[in-house]
């Protein structure tokens, strides 16, 4: 007959009340034309005797009845089963269809290629093929996408991401402009577009500024916006090819500040801004006995030394001082002779270097002898690496008497300035 509407389903059955089975002595388990949830869910009677659920029987997998005790043989049906609850069988949506409902509750997962919820859904897990659609975020695969505002994850606990591939990668409107990686247990904080800095900033006092900015155009540069503050006995690592790394060091003194080559101090400088290097090149020595009778014939006679005062850095030797980078240096001569002869054409004293002879010259065209005369004088000279100097006088003419003396009255010094 004509009608209005959706059309009325033709497969409503009946469902039958009771079921009747007979016993044979030996058989304890019968199926049920009926699935139910629990032993409750019916009523049994063997030979006209209610049975007591779960002592007497139990119900598995929804339709097989066990007895405690195989059913008495008779000569016609002694077990009656009366369903007082039975399992609602599950619904198949057609697979080609969507569906559609104002809000559903399922205990089972949910499979679907489509569907559509205007309210609530609750189940135990949805596997949907075509995606899923919450708002404006669509989830399909291994893509979540917004079609537009912000993305907002917020959390009672703590946000993971875990990463089996080991890099958490950032892209900016399809591009990759960083990573987060682990390499080899170190984590890596990557920037992906060529010459593009890294960059630290913060909020200080209400006014953005950059913190700290590694230049990647200029080889990782680091700069920084205001000061760097080095903790007490910590120190500044110059990473070198090899060997030791020329340090900045706060270690030997609160107030002081000292630099390290070599893995040695090279350079102090103490609360008072008092400057020591215990490795800078400088010396001080003097004869201890007297060097007598110079040569008159105007030949360059070495002025020997056997006294060291000091000699920082170990640079002195037989009579010689030997540069050992370059560089000027201040040297320094006081000498003293005696029993200077009027007959002599003149007395030269020398600090020869490698580069070049500094003198002085003394005529002694006195009336008598004279009994001592002391030459001092000082240069700043440049020397290069491994160059040389050292002392000698020159007599030309009259008497081979004249003696340079020793005792301290002779001596020779020098240091490196710059």
């Amino acid at each position: 007959m004509p009608y209005i509407g959706n059309e009325v389903g033709n497969r409503f059955v009946a469902s039958k009340a009771a079921s009747v089975y007979s016993g044979n002595g030996s058989t304890t388990a019968f199926t049920l034309e009926h699935a139910v949830g629990s032993d409750e869910d019916i009523l049994v009677s063997v030979d006209g005797v209610i049975q007591e659920p779960s002592v007497a029987y139990a119900v598995s997998s929804g339709t097989t009845l066990t007895f405690t005790a195989a059913p008495s043989t008779n000569s016609g049906n002694n077990i009656f089963v009366y369903y007082l609850f039975r399992t609602v069988a599950t619904v198949d949506h057609p697979s080609t269809s969507s569906l559609q409902a104002t809000d559903g509750t399922f205990s089972a997962g949910i499979t679907a290629t489509t569907g559509a919820f205007s309210g609530a859904v609750s189940a135990a897990s949805v596997d949907a093929d075509g995606g899923v659609t919450v708002d404006n975020i669509t989830i399909d695969g291994t893509e979540i996408d917004l079609s537009s505002g912000d993305l907002t994850l917020d959390v009672a606990g703590n946000i993971i991401l875990d990463a089996d591939g080991g890099v958490v990668r950032i892209y900016d409107g399809g591009n990759q402009i960083g990573n987060l990686a682990n390499n080899s247990s170190e984590f890596h904080i990557n920037v992906s577009t060529q010459d593009k800095d890294f960059a630290v900033n913060g909020n200080d006092g209400g006014s953005v500024i950059t913190a700290l900015t590694l230049d990647m155009s200029d080889a990782g540069t680091a700069k920084f916006n205001h000061d760097i503050h080095i903790p007490n006995a910590g120190n500044i690592y110059f990473l070198a090819s090899s060997g030791y790394s020329p340090i900045i060091s706060n270690s030997s003194d609160t107030n002081s500040l000292s630099f390290f080559t070599g893995n040695n101090q090279r350079m102090n400088i103490d609360a008072n801004g008092h400057v020591t290097m215990p490795n800078q090149p400088a010396f001080f020595v003097q004869r201890s006995a007297t060097q007598s009778n110079i040569s008159n014939g105007g030949g360059h006679v070495t002025v020997t030394f056997d006294t060291e005062i000091f000699d920082q850095n170990a640079d002195f030797a037989s009579n010689t001082f030997t540069a050992p980078v370059t560089g000027r240096y201040q040297l320094n001569l006081s000498l003293r002779v005696n029993s200077l002869d009027t007959g002599a054409n003149y007395y030269q004293v020398f600090m020869r270097t490698s580069n070049r002879e500094i003198y002085v010259t003394h005529d002694p065209n006195y009336t008598a002898d004279l009994s001592y005369h002391q030459f001092s004088f000082g240069v700043l000279a440049d020397m290069d690496a491994s160059d040389t100097a050292y002392v000698s006088i020159v007599q030309s003419g009259g008497t081979a008497q004249t003696d340079v003396m020793g005792g301290g009255d002779t001596s020779f010094s020098g240091y490196l300035v710059a």
